[in-house]
């Protein structure tokens, strides 16, 4: 249900998803690797890279994600956090109160957001369509765990998995990819609706401590 929230302080937040680029310029070592569900080839390949530079940074723990803020927070000499889940749904919906910022589940996201799609559906295959579902080479009733059947048929982002940040348009605050592409972590407790700070929903410190 809508509930009503307050920001009590302005805040900044970054106009797109932290890059593999990004990431990497304070946590080196992280790599992003491959999705082994979809192969650009045949089936002997590790899959399709998420390694691009400009693409979003995955398999970030939220330890490291608060890593990454302290580090950056030290280069820059700016206040940097995870968003807290109040500041991030604000930031997502730019005014709108329709279910997503470009609309309803009917309206096309094509243009603004990449999300399970055809070419989710349909890339990387070889095999024949049974059903709904893919067969592959050796007769492996294949993707029914990895949620095809919820994908949206009727749009087409033109990605299979991770697209280049912002290359979507942004919402009417300027930022992009905030429902698709990967998700984000916030420094909320992780707890259901309705939203209520009086049972802590919102008070984690940097650490990920309690706040009472």
């Amino acid at each position: 249900p809508l509930g009503t929230v307050e920001i009590e302080q302005p805040f900044w937040i970054g106009v797109g998803e932290i890059s593999n680029r990004q990431l990497q310029r304070f946590l080196p070592s992280h790599d992003s690797g491959y999705y082994t569900k979809r192969h650009k080839q045949r089936y002997d390949d590790k899959g399709m890279s998420l390694r691009g530079a400009n693409h979003p940074a995955l398999k970030v723990s939220w330890n490291d994600a608060i890593r990454f803020c302290h580090l950056a927070s030290a280069q820059t000499c700016l206040s940097i956090s995870l968003p807290t889940e109040a500041q991030w749904e604000y930031a997502c919906r730019a005014g709108s109160h329709t279910p997503f910022h470009y609309g309803d589940s009917n309206a096309d996201f094509g243009l603004y957001e990449n999300l399970a799609d055809k070419t989710f559906v349909t890339y990387g295959f070889t095999g024949k369509s049974l059903t709904g579902k893919f067969e592959i080479e050796g007769g492996i009733d294949y993707l029914v765990a990895e949620g095809v059947d919820l994908a949206d048929r009727r749009f087409d982002d033109g990605h299979c998995m991770t697209g280049p940040i912002g290359t979507r348009r942004p919402n009417r605050l300027g930022v992009t990819d905030m429902h698709g592409n990967v998700a984000e972590w916030t420094r909320s407790l992780y707890r259901s609706y309705q939203y209520d700070d009086r049972h802590g929903r919102n008070n984690l410190d940097a650490e990920g401590d309690r706040v009472v």
